[in-house]
């Protein structure tokens, strides 16, 4: 709601807050947001400085979850500038503040920006401190670590979460932020369990590290356990297809069946709990997952239907999810080639890396990993195949500066590679 000051006349413009919120809880941003520009548009109207700030926040707040990263920006901005305008900031306003701090952090950190976004993390934080609350700071840290475990800054995200966890201290008061904290945790130990080897060439020969991969698989199955315990369904997609993630690799790794088995099964929940929830990022996050799960366990049969699923029931989402449909490519390259059927794998990895490198990816979905398998499957093909296929992925690629150069790197090498020794697919 907004202000209990509210006079008669923005009793509309709570209601239209109201249901911006209600839409938000729902996971249809679109609706909300329709909900809180009116509402900001009639605070405006009203003048009601007091209550411009935390409206614009979450008008910017829900065009970031829709992608519209400009937008967000100009309206996080809005609402910063409203609120420096009040000269005696109290506590409400602090934290307003704060949570405007946050959600440019989350943007800058999106968008790559990471300087930015630690610095606006940072002010969020002594903003909270400030007024001494220590749930916000810990949700601040979380956010916080977020970013930097999309950056491979494991290490200092660690940091932040245990930081994090010691403020809270009592369960049933702050269930969710230890859900959260739990989760990203898990997040950053698997992501820092893979153990790097530029021999690899294709996903399914990645190990990891065993100790560290049950270590995020204990933290997530602590984030399942409180977010069941407490009924925090909107928690749930994320970690049930996170930790299916874990318990297949740990499956896959140790040829334990039964974690597989559990794999499926829970990335299966995570999917239809998405659905239930219009969470649509895990609901696509884990059909990618389906896909990936059955690459592994060569049912390639089975990928071209997740593909058609994947375009069918979720293409309007493809500008705002763009990693994911670049790794259902990815996937259906990787088939393609297992087959030899290269021209159809190397059009697949045309149309997907491109979205991937949109995004940037994280963990062992980034770009920079991308290409080094692309790269490793590129050298074990014979040097004439190997220049053809290269120079068609560089005509598909003229739009983007950066892979067209990568597309000359490769060229390059394969050139040197041809006054060594020639290479096959084996």
């Amino acid at each position: 709601m907004l202000s209990a000051q509210s006079s008669n006349s923005s009793h509309q413009a709570d209601i239209y807050n109201v249901l911006g919120m209600l839409n938000t809880k729902l996971h249809l941003y679109e609706e909300a947001l329709k909900y809180q520009q009116e509402c900001l548009s009639l605070v405006q109207g009203k003048k009601l400085s007091y209550a411009i700030p935390a409206v614009a926040n979450l008008v910017g707040y829900l065009h970031r979850q829709l992608n519209n990263f400009q937008e967000a920006e100009k309206y996080d901005k809005l609402g910063w500038e409203a609120a420096m305008e009040i000269d005696t900031p109290d506590k409400g306003l602090t934290q307003v503040m704060a949570s405007i701090q946050n959600n440019l952090g989350f943007l800058y950190g999106q968008q790559k920006d990471y300087v930015k976004a630690e610095q606006c993390f940072k002010a969020a934080i002594d903003m909270w401190s400030s007024v001494e609350s220590e749930r916000e700071i810990a949700n601040a840290e979380i956010a916080s670590a977020t970013i930097l475990v999309d950056n491979g800054n494991y290490v200092k995200a660690k940091q932040l979460l245990e930081r994090a966890l010691t403020r809270c201290d009592n369960e049933e008061n702050d269930n969710q932020i230890l859900c959260r904290a739990y989760f990203q945790l898990g997040l950053n130990r698997w992501f820092s369990a893979e153990i790097e080897n530029e021999a690899v060439w294709d996903v399914t020969q990645v190990q990891w590290d065993l100790n560290v991969l049950s270590l995020a698989q204990n933290a997530l199955e602590k984030s399942l356990k409180l977010a069941e315990k407490y009924g925090l369904e909107e928690e749930l997609p994320g970690i049930l297809h996170q930790i299916a993630s874990v318990y297949w690799h740990l499956g896959f790794q140790t040829g334990d069946r039964t974690l597989q088995d559990q794999a499926l099964k829970l990335n299966d929940r995570s999917y239809q709990t998405s659905l239930e929830y219009n969470d649509m990022r895990y609901a696509i996050d884990s059909l990618v997952g389906k896909a990936e799960f059955d690459y592994y366990a060569k049912a390639y049969e089975h990928i071209s239907g997740y593909a058609q699923e994947l375009s069918d029931r979720f293409q309007s989402y493809q500008n705002i999810h763009t990693l994911y449909f670049g790794r259902m490519l990815r996937i259906e390259g990787d088939v393609a080639f297992q087959q030899a059927n290269y021209n159809v794998a190397f059009s697949k990895y045309a149309q997907g890396i491109p979205q991937i490198f949109q995004h940037g990816g994280f963990g062992p979905y980034s770009i920079k990993h991308e290409l080094n398998l692309l790269q490793k499957k590129i050298e074990r093909l014979p040097i004439e195949l190997s220049k053809t296929l290269i120079q068609q992925l560089k005509s598909q690629w003229k739009d983007h500066k950066a892979l067209k150069e990568w597309c000359d790197q490769q060229m390059f090498l394969t050139r040197i590679r041809a006054t060594k020794q020639p290479s096959s697919h084996a």
